[in-house]
């Protein structure tokens, strides 16, 4: 009788770096494209080019991976580095966002989106990665009441243009160079910040 052959459990062989890279480029495709509920496990794996059971391995729910995709890499001291500087902030904040944000995260945030729209249980999740890496940095770098306010205001500014911008393709603020955007948004972003100043009434 032959000896039974053992099972090997664990991870399996091949460049597992790669697979991981092209699973979470997948998805964060597919998410972009058809928002969480209309993402399935089986279509990420697919588009990756790998087993549905690797896509399991590494993320184990579509959940998990889905966080995984839309996670900011932002660090708050980041965004708060950008209220340092001498001067007002807005064509910093406008630059960031443009330059940085809705083109290297372009997809996530698309992602992040479409799943906002389509699956409202997400919402508070995403609600909660929005203030951790955007709102929190900048609440915490400005002066006078209603900081984390402001922060949002300029969040909610920015999250329209993105969908004006690179979502919908509403134009000519499509077409329009970063230089002439920043130059438009800039001074509201600076109006928004500032501490406001309650006017006294009049005897």
């Amino acid at each position: 009788m032959s000896p039974r052959r053992k099972t090997r459990l664990g991870r399996r062989p091949g460049p597992t770096g790669e697979a991981q890279t092209a699973i979470l480029d997948a998805a964060r495709g597919l998410f972009a494209e058809q928002g969480f509920r209309g993402t399935t496990m089986r279509a990420v794996a697919e588009r990756a080019g790998v087993d549905l059971a690797l896509v399991h391995y590494y993320f184990e729910t579509k959940a998990k991976l889905f966080d995984a995709v839309v996670e900011l890499p932002i660090d708050p001291a980041r965004i708060a580095a950008l209220f340092a500087e001498p001067g007002a902030p807005g064509e910093r904040l406008a630059r960031f966002y443009l330059e940085q944000l809705f083109t290297t995260r372009n997809e996530a945030i698309t992602a992040m989106l479409r799943t906002a729209l389509g699956d409202p249980d997400s919402i508070p999740a995403l609600r909660a990665l929005i203030q951790r890496t955007l709102v929190a940095g900048a609440a915490s770098a400005l002066r006078g009441p209603d900081a984390a306010l402001r922060a949002e205001l300029i969040g909610a500014h920015m999250v329209g243009l993105f969908v004006c911008r690179c979502l919908v393709g509403v134009e000519p603020l499509a077409s329009l160079s970063v230089d002439d955007l920043v130059a438009r948004v800039a001074p509201a972003i600076d109006v928004v910040l500032a501490v406001r100043t309650e006017r006294k009434e009049q005897p």
